[in-house]
């Protein structure tokens, strides 16, 4: 299996469209494991600080209750089955 390292090396940004696209058979019907393996290993923490800047963020909403009855109504208005809802996902899932 090609090394999913080689292409979050600084000489990736220099590969050309065509060198990228005939690298893709290499990573078709590849077995599952070895590929989480390999992106578990090219992982990077995640910041301990902005974890608990979100885990605060979250806490706080979820304790109190006004914010809780302004949320369920905001995701009721913008449902994943609108338009605007999906963009509105896209976006948070961005971020």
């Amino acid at each position: 299996m090609f090394p999913l390292s080689l292409y979050f090396l600084e000489q990736q940004v220099k590969w050309s469209a065509k060198q990228l696209w005939n690298n893709i058979p290499a990573h078709y019907c590849t077995e599952e494991t070895a590929l989480v393996t390999q992106l578990l290993e090219l992982a990077q923490p995640v910041d301990h600080e902005c974890r608990d800047i979100a885990t605060g963020w979250i806490s706080s909403l979820r304790s109190d209750k006004e914010n809780q009855r302004y949320l369920d109504q905001f995701l009721k208005t913008f449902s994943l089955e609108t338009d605007e809802g999906i963009l509105l996902l896209s976006l948070a899932e961005t971020l």
